[in-house]
């Protein structure tokens, strides 16, 4: 007898048949109709069925990727310190020296001088309000991932050592941690810096923290979510306010604080930077930005000082060598000395040039015509950027 056909047809009797590739009546259930599309109209095997699945995992993984992309904040007009991270994967060429805080770093350091110094190739891997285990993952993902191209020297600002274990700051969290590449030192690091509001699995799939973003949506979100745009300078922000104005005090001066104990977990993963920069063979060196602030401590320095005499590694707060850098907190700062504007970094990074020349070794790549191609552009695109703000 003639085997009666399989039909496309009514699904409805099927739901308390324990084989779910028939219905009662000889139709194919839809998953099976599916299945037959993406393996030519052949019946499921188990083999079949196993690789059906994986081609349902990969289709579900690649659209999610896409509305991670569409939905994710652009950080083009505002907050463009969210880039930074996510930019930092962008060089072509190997980045020798790795600055790493929060937005004091990305105010105040400008690698394009650094280049024009000494022929340093730098990046400023910081956002605003970076705690201490944000950087350790964010240096555990330049030096150890495929593909890394391991720097010489990292340079931490431990400006930002003295806020309290439970800090957790989402917008910074997320302008920091989505823009790292998938990996182990990514979801470690959303474990740590987590507030208790925070999920884990919405930093593996942004999407399920922005899908309200769809009400704002615009042409813009498309065009970036699929094409990079330069909104900094090697993670550097330019800033061209000047403040005008200053409170009466001296550089490196601050205020007596009755408690200013470093936290347990602050000198935890300062230490484990430490430790994975000399496991890495990375040579580091701890520094303060220079600031006009009160709101440190000569307790923090001595606390810092200490941990790094332990390591037999240096720590140098620059707040008092604003001086000899020639910096004018009145016209070098945005904010009544806290951070530099433009004028003040290209003070500051000129002079942090020079101080890393003569106490570590770093390449200079200023001879390599390769290295001169990539760092003339951007030179070039600084000038444009600076010339235009400063005229405007």
């Amino acid at each position: 007898m003639m085997q009666k056909p399989l039909s496309i047809c009514n699904f409805e009797s099927s739901r308390d048949k324990k084989d779910h590739t028939e219905t009662s009546d000889g139709c194919l259930h839809p998953i099976e109709r599916f299945r037959m599309i993406l393996f030519g109209g052949q019946r499921q095997t188990r083999r079949h069925e196993v690789s059906s699945n994986l081609v349902s995992a990969i289709i579900i993984a690649l659209f999610l990727t896409i509305l991670n992309r569409v939905f994710l904040p652009k950080y083009v007009d505002e907050n463009q310190d969210g880039r930074i991270t996510q930019d930092y994967y962008l060089e072509k060429l190997p980045t020798d020296i790795l600055f790493v805080g929060s937005s004091t770093v990305y105010s105040g350091i400008s690698p394009v001088i650094l280049w024009e110094k000494q022929g340093f190739t730098s990046y400023d891997r910081s956002n605003a309000s970076q705690p201490m285990w944000t950087s350790y993952y964010l240096i555990e993902d330049a030096v150890s991932g495929i593909g890394s191209k391991k720097p010489q020297l990292v340079v931490l600002d431990v400006g930002f050592i003295k806020y309290d274990d439970e800090f957790a700051e989402e917008p910074s969290n997320r302008k920091a941690i989505d823009g790292m590449r998938t990996s182990f030192s990514k979801l470690r690091c959303a474990l740590a810096a987590m507030g208790e509001n925070e999920r884990l699995i919405e930093y593996i799939f942004p999407v399920l923290r922005f899908h309200t973003r769809w009400k704002e949506l615009s042409a813009s979100d498309l065009r970036y979510a699929f094409s990079e745009i330069e909104t900094n300078h090697n993670g550097f922000l330019m800033n061209f306010i000047r403040t005008q104005t200053l409170p009466e005090r001296s550089n490196g001066r601050y205020l007596e604080k009755e408690d200013t104990e470093l936290t347990p977990r602050n000198v935890e993963y300062l230490k484990k930077i430490i430790e994975l920069c000399r496991r890495k063979d990375i040579s580091l060196f701890l520094m303060k930005t220079p600031s006009y602030s009160d709101n440190w401590s000569y307790s923090y320095d001595d606390q810092i000082r200490e941990i790094a005499g332990e390591y037999g590694i240096e720590y140098v707060n620059f707040d008092d060598q604003s001086d000899a850098m020639g910096i004018d907190y009145r016209t070098d700062s945005p904010d009544e000395g806290n951070h530099l504007n433009l004028w003040g970094a290209e003070k500051f990074s000129a002079y942090l040039a020079d101080y890393i020349a003569e106490h570590y070794t770093v390449s200079s790549h200023s001879g390599e015509e390769r290295y001169r191609r990539v760092w003339e552009e951007k030179v070039l695109r600084y000038e444009k950027a600076r010339e235009s703000e400063d005229g405007a």
